[in-house]
């Protein structure tokens, strides 16, 4: 979760720091989310950099959050890649951080692009397939994505993202970009699971790529 926790720091846009926020809905009992929460919590209405502060914060003794603390010690003057490079620095010893690398090289002039390829780099495991399978379901509409927003938080736009996560998570639709990503994210070439999904994520509308930022609070 370390990868897609750093991509979610990306909060450039209202769109991304929804997600932020929206992380904080299922973050009361998953540990690993215990970071996103209190990330979420300033999400709201700083820039990103107050999230990765606070999500460094807490990077002593959560060794997923290690690529955060190294993005918030760049995160000073920096653009979007400020992440992607500091999660390279960590990629020798740490091979699902590899792909951040290729990343950066994708996120300076198509911004829907560089969580995508993120994205991409969390099908190493079967866990984080299942993850991205779940995201994958969000992007369906903006009518779907208000489905329970009246049931959590009706007064916290940011948190309405998340508000429908649950009822769409065993959705189909959108599953064959996550689970192209997926299939490729198994071998040893991580460039080519950049290429997949870069192909994949110039068809797919910027707020369905947010989306699998956002499926990190689902593990």
């Amino acid at each position: 979760m370390r990868v897609m926790s750093a991509a979610a720091s990306l909060g450039q846009s209202q769109s991304e720091i929804r997600v932020m926020s929206a992380a904080a809905s299922l973050g009361q009992s998953q540990p690993e989310m215990r970071v996103m929460s209190t990330a979420a919590s300033l999400g709201q209405s700083q820039p990103e950099m107050r999230v990765m502060s606070a999500a460094a914060s807490l990077a002593q003794s959560q060794p997923e959050m290690r690529v955060m603390s190294a993005a918030a010690s760049l995160g000073q003057s920096q653009p979007e890649i400020r992440v992607m490079s500091a999660a390279a620095s960590l990629g020798q010893s740490q091979p699902e951080i590899r792909v951040m690398s290729a990343a950066a090289s994708l996120a300076q002039s198509q911004p829907e692009i560089r969580v995508m390829s993120t994205a991409a780099s969390l099908a190493q495991s079967q866990s984080e397939i299942r993850v991205m399978s779940t995201a994958a379901s969000l992007g369906q509409s903006k009518a779907e994505m208000c489905l329970r927003q009246q049931q959590l938080f009706p007064h916290q736009p940011e948190m309405r993202v998340m508000s429908t996560a649950a009822s769409l998570a065993q959705s189909q639709s959108e599953m064959r970009v996550m689970s192209a990503a997926a299939s490729l994210g198994q071998s040893k070439a991580e460039m080519r699971v950049m290429s997949a999904a870069a192909s994949l994520a110039q068809s797919q509308s910027e707020m369905r790529v947010m989306s699998t930022a956002a499926s990190l609070a689902q593990s």
